[in-house]
């Protein structure tokens, strides 16, 4: 339990001690660099897996707390005295080196960060001066990402609005229409790069490079089978405002995507499905149809991607907690209601679910669990 612990601190040896932040101004530098380092040894001592499930549970932390705990959003550089050793600067701070990584892609981010150690060894460096650096090194052009990410506050949830395929010429021509909402934060980013997961019959997650520039955006490719599935970020290399988990459900059970407060109960089916449960810390938007005195949760929705047999029914059971203050204290387990909606373009529609649990935590149930959007609301 101690092995994160042991490598923040030992990672002080080069963030903090071998180059050290210019002022507390720059203090990203010290400690959002070894916090990420937790998350590095954990990828190099027990695998991918479990480097994934670190970064997740942290940016659940951090989409949940951090704003409570340090009072507000703030970016990485030149947060208040009273903050320096905040979570923002360590917690948050993590994520957007997890960002830059995955926005470089390893070979440059690794290779780059090994000679800023060189440069700047026994030395001072401020953020300004290493964003310099790392974009030479690079060369990238890094300006949108540090705007966003560490000189501005709060978060983007990159998120596919809309699919269109048509089959022309032999072969599949895909459009997607890409857009940022935002949490704690009025400014989109301006130039965004991730990529985008497609999914073929055999269940193999095809990976494409995804920029655009401005908000929304236009995707376009061709593919030589048909989706199944289209998703955003399938190896989840941005933390923005959505936290993500896709499974392989086998067997009967509970399965569990715990960062994403869902789970998916196969009714002892023997054949397997493919499952994406993405919970967006992002208000949902749209209108309810015949609204009946409802308002949708102030927080969060799901985005369900489901690919199995016509004739699997697979149960989807929804978590709440006060953690997440969506639900008014003193609300009663019947006044909650779970809301459903194929697609943006149709109204949110009132799901048949059975309510779980007690007035701190629970789950609504529902059955079947279909492709499409959830969120939880509440009758007044």
């Amino acid at each position: 339990q101690f092995v994160t612990l042991y490598a923040h601190e030992l990672s002080h040896h080069w963030f903090g001690n071998l180059v050290t932040c210019a002022s507390e101004a720059d203090m990203w530098l010290n400690e959002g660099w070894a916090s990420y380092c937790e998350a590095i040894v954990t990828e190099g001592l027990y695998g991918k897996t479990a480097f994934r499930d670190y970064v997740r549970k942290n940016q659940l932390e951090v989409l949940v707390a951090t704003h409570v705990t340090d009072g507000g959003y703030f970016p990485l550089y030149g947060l208040p005295h009273s903050l320096t050793y905040g979570s923002t600067i360590y917690d948050k701070g993590s994520l957007v080196v997890h960002n830059l990584r995955g926005y470089l892609g390893d070979s440059l981010f690794f290779s780059a960060i090994k000679k800023y150690l060189v440069q700047y060894a026994f030395r001072n460096c401020s953020v300004h001066e290493f964003e310099q650096f790392i974009s030479r090194e690079t060369r990238t052009d890094l300006k949108s990402f540090f705007h966003f990410w560490v000189y501005g506050k709060g978060f983007n949830d990159l998120e596919i609005d809309s699919v269109r395929t048509t089959w022309r010429d032999g072969r599949w021509q895909v459009s997607i229409l890409v857009n940022q909402r935002l949490r704690g934060t009025y400014i989109p980013q301006e130039s965004v790069r991730t990529e985008i997961g497609v999914l073929d019959s055999l269940w193999r997650m095809h990976v494409f490079p995804a920029h655009w520039t401005g908000n929304p955006g236009m995707l376009s490719f061709e593919l030589s089978f048909r989706p199944l599935a289209i998703v955003m970020d399938p190896d989840e290399k941005m933390a923005d405002a959505s936290v993500e988990e896709s499974k392989i459900i086998e067997g009967g059970g509970d399965h569990f995507f715990r960062a994403s407060y869902f789970s998916a109960f196969n009714q002892m089916s023997p054949d397997s499905a493919w499952v994406r449960a993405e919970q967006h810390f992002i208000p949902p938007s749209g209108r309810i149809l015949k609204k009946g005195n409802i308002r949708l949760s102030p927080e969060r929705y799901w985005r369900i991607s489901v690919v199995c047999t016509p004739f699997q029914n697979l149960t989807g059971r929804f978590f709440f907690t006060r953690s997440i203050s969506e639900i008014p204290e003193g609300t009663s387990m019947d006044a909650l209601v779970l809301l459903y909606r194929k697609d943006r373009r149709e109204s949110w529609q009132v799901l048949p679910a059975q309510v779980s649990g007690n007035e701190k935590e629970g789950f609504l149930e529902t059955t079947p669990l279909r492709n499409g959007y959830y969120c939880i609301g509440i009758r007044r």
